[in-house]
This record gives structure tokens, sequence and C-alpha cells, in this order.
């Protein structure tokens, strides 16, 4: 287990999506469906509260060689801007995918609750850990929590994913990260959402 505590400076070669615990599957858009769900049959211009978000990024071994049922090699992609613009048809989503791309998305988030509810509705986060290029490293590899075979190995997998996520953080930042101050968790995972890939044990995006 001592190497899932690591942290990892990833490399290039992927995409990223979310895979959530009260919050997220595909990128901006369902993290918008995620909070809903979360804020339930409450109106948003009723709300008058404020929501805080922990989000971890995660990332798995790389993949040597190259897993075919897998989208991506299990590491973020970290290529400059340069770097990655050719293989992008569209200007959004280009790496590289570090901190300060995940908080991006929230920050938008935030921006946009504040919007429709007219201040009523306040979204904070942390994006963990702090260092902008660097992840928490799981000890198993990307298809293992991939595509189960029934629909309860797939939840299971998705909430092991959860939670290894969680105690990764937990456990390299010990009291840095006071759990209890949040009201929702998102996990960052290395690799397309099975929502988005083609490959058989691309992660699919879940609420937990």
């Amino acid at each position: 287990m001592k190497r899932a505590l690591q942290r990892v400076n990833s490399g290039p070669q992927d995409r990223e999506t979310f895979v959530p615990h009260l919050a997220v599957p595909c990128m901006y858009r369902s993290l918008l469906v995620g909070l809903s769900m979360i804020l339930g049959c409450t109106t948003l211009s009723e709300a008058q509260e404020t929501w805080r978000i922990l989000a971890v990024r995660v990332s798995f071994p790389a993949e040597d060689p190259d897993e075919g049922t897998t989208s991506g090699d299990g590491t973020f992609d970290l290529r400059s801007l340069e770097e990655a613009r050719e293989g992008y048809r569209f200007p959004y989503d280009i790496p590289p995918h570090d901190r300060g791309y995940f908080e991006n998305h929230l920050t938008a988030l935030a921006n946009y609750y504040a919007d429709i509810s007219k201040g009523n509705v306040r979204i904070e986060h942390e994006v963990y850990p702090l260092e902008n290029r660097e992840s928490y490293l799981l000890e198993k590899p990307l298809k293992e929590y991939g595509n189960g075979r029934t629909l309860q190995e797939i939840d299971e997998r998705i909430t092991q994913l959860f939670r290894d996520a969680i105690q990764a953080a937990d456990a390299a930042e010990g009291d840095a990260i006071n759990f209890s101050r949040f009201r929702a968790f998102v996990v960052f995972h290395a690799g397309l959402g099975g929502e988005a890939g083609n490959a058989l044990n691309d992660i699919p995006s879940a609420f937990i």
C-alpha cells in the first residue's frame, strides 16, 4: 500500500474526466447536474447556503506496455499548450491538465451557481494535492477500476476508486485536510470516462 500513498509527478498521454462523490460525471456540464441533484428539491434562489467541495486528483501506475482496454496510459496529460494544440480540434480542455486546470472548472461552476441563484448559493473548493503538477498515485492500475461484468461489480469498482483516492489524500496530507469542513467530494482521475471513451475498461463517471 506504500506505493498507493505516494505522490507522483505525472507524465503525458491522456485526457482526464471526473469521477465523483455527490458531484461530477463528465466535465463541467455534469458538475452542474451533480450539484443540482445534491441541492435536491430546494429552489436555488431559496438555498442561501455554502457548499464546500474537496477535489482530489489521482493517477495510476503508467501502463507499460500500453493497456489496450483503457484510454491513455494511466497518467494525467501534462503537456504544454504548444505540444498538445495540434491534437485538439476545439480550443477547450486543452492540456496541461494540472491543478490549475481543475481549479478553473470549479471556479466556473461556482460562478454559474452564484449567478443563477442570485448569490444565494456559494460554492467554495479546494483541490489537492496543492502542487500544480502532482497527483496521488494509486496502487492499482486503471483497468482494475474500470468496467465490471455486472452492475454490482461496476458499482463496487467505482466505490473502491473513491475510497482509495480519499485514503491516499488523507495519508499524504494528514491534518492538512479537515474532511469535516466539506459537504461534497470529487475525485478527478486520469483517463477518459466510460461515457466519453470507447475502451472497455474506461472508468464510468458516477455519483456515490
